[in-house]
């Protein structure tokens, strides 16, 4: 196993620098075709929706005739985000959600039980340079608990799609022990989501 000073440096050679040069550099990048507003796309999840991404990511996807749901946890921007996605003539609403502690992933797909089918879901959310414990909730987790909550509005949908968002961080390994992923993964005092013969389809 590499020590943490090794770790540090490979993650910065391989990943935060050339995230940042390709950035500097301005790669340019194949654009998304002119919105056609599209009657009715679906129902649009997005999580981390306040940031720069995010934040684009909830436009983009207004604008292409999607009901947005601005998932995060800072109601100030995430209302701000509803409101200029609104006057722009798109349709989306705020859910509150903190991935970074045990059951936020579960409580957020408690919360949308009952907005009927999902067509997009973006897991857009996460951190990087956190804690180990952070880094493990908001990043692996935190996804795929939400996905899992999500699954009987997603296969409701008829073309569903699950899109999850990445960075270089994936580039920094730790080592997870089993009580510290379960304790992650599980919150008893949230059933039934939390549970995992609870994620299967029926």
């Amino acid at each position: 196993m590499l020590s943490p000073a090794r770790t540090l440096i490979r993650w910065l050679a391989h990943g935060l620098i050339p995230d940042i040069a390709s950035n500097a550099r301005g790669v340019p990048c194949s654009a998304l075709p002119p919105p056609s507003v599209p009657q009715n796309a679906g129902l649009a999840i997005v999580t981390g929706a306040t940031g720069g991404l995010g934040s684009a990511v909830c436009h983009g996807l207004a604008e292409r005739g999607f009901e947005v749901v601005v998932a995060a946890r800072d109601a100030t921007a995430g209302q701000q985000l509803v409101s200029d996605i609104t006057a722009a003539g798109g349709t989306a609403d705020f859910s509150f959600c903190n991935l970074s502690t045990p059951g936020g992933a579960a409580a957020l797909a408690s919360a949308l039980l009952d907005r009927g089918p999902i067509a997009l879901l973006v897991n857009n959310a996460g951190v990087m340079g956190g804690s180990q414990a952070d880094t493990m909730a908001v990043n692996a987790i935190a996804p795929a608990v939400l996905t899992l909550g999500l699954m009987p509005q997603l296969a409701a949908a008829p073309s569903p799609r699950v899109v999850n968002v990445g960075s270089s961080a994936v580039r920094v390994p730790f080592e997870v022990t089993r009580p510290r992923y379960m304790s992650l993964l599980l919150d008893t005092t949230e059933p039934p989501l939390t549970r995992s013969s609870d994620w299967r389809t029926p």
